[in-house]
Order: structure tokens, then sequence, then C-alpha cells
């Protein structure tokens, strides 16, 4: 699998082995391995407000058209060897979880969300969330990365609901 940039003055082709990207196409998460000079061609042009044609190739050799996220990325580098360099891009998108639905309960505790939450519920909010399309798996390769939009009072609402119906349980030690 491998990524392919295009623009006004350059353009280059590069090896990478993860790739998430939302069914808007807003690349995700990006894992790539290659020449260091490359690679921070395509961090420079990531992070810039540079015109380009950012495409994603399949193991098919089958193109799908991605774009940048506008929230930026946190980039992470590592030299493989000599002149080979692994980069990762990560979205700074705050409903990004980078570890997938795995990830969940531990996204529901932390900020922006206020609603309490048992960690025996988070199978039922996993359920009830991609049910109202809260929280999807994002599309891609080699990672498993899903992105959740649910707000507080949609919380607020599932445990309401859970309660009544009786699938969320309040035991008798809290």
């Amino acid at each position: 699998m491998y990524v392919r940039y295009t623009t006004k003055e350059t353009q280059a082709r590069i090896e990478c082995d993860r790739l998430a990207h939302h069914d808007d196409g807003r690349v995700m998460v990006l894992s790539c391995h290659g020449p260091q000079q490359t690679l921070r061609g395509l961090s420079a042009i990531l992070t810039s407000d540079t015109k380009m044609r950012l495409e994603w190739y399949d193991e098919d050799d089958c193109a799908t058209e991605i774009a940048k996220d506008g929230s930026g990325y946190r980039t992470y580098k590592h030299p493989l060897c000599q002149g080979l360099w692994q980069f990762l891009w990560v979205s700074k998108d705050s409903r990004l979880l980078v570890a997938g639905k795995e990830a969940l309960g531990q996204a529901l505790l932390g900020d922006p969300f206020t609603t309490p939450v048992l960690p025996d519920w988070v199978p039922y909010f996993q359920a009830a969330l991609e049910e109202d399309g809260l929280l999807i798996a994002l599309s891609g390769e080699g990672c498993t990365s899903a992105y959740l939009t649910a707000s507080s009072e949609d919380l607020d609402r599932l445990v309401s609901d859970g309660i009544r119906n009786g699938a969320l349980k309040i035991s008798d030690g809290f």
C-alpha cells in the first residue's frame, strides 16, 4: 500500500503500512516509511495550506482520493536505518480514537464528557453509539481507529434509556 501526493511543483510515492481515513476522505492516521527527505516533503504538505492531490493506493493498486485533516497532525519520526525513516501522523481531532473502539471506555471518562460511566456499561454504549451513528469505524488498512461524535447530552440520553429498559444496572456497591 502506498500514498501519492502531487503539488504544482512536485510529486512523490511513499510506502505506508497504516492508514485510517474518515468517510469524507480526511486522513486521521497515516504511517509511512521511506527516505527522510520524501517523508519531510509529505509532512510539510500535510501541515501547510499547500494545494495538493493526495491518493491512497491499496494492494490492488486501486486509488482513493484522501485529504488532509483540518485539525492538524501530531508527527512522530523514527530512524529505521541509514537514510530510511518511519513517520506517523495522527490527527489532533479530539474525536479520534486511535486505538479504535477498545479505547471507548477511556474516552467516555475524559473531557468533554460529564456523564458518569461505569466500566460495565461500555459494551452497551458501544452498541448504542454505533446504532445511532455516533461511533464509526474509520476506513483504511492496518489501523482499527474509530471516530466518536457523541456529546454529553447523547450519553445522558443513553444512560436514561438504558436504566429505564434494564440494559444498564447500578450495583449495590455504588
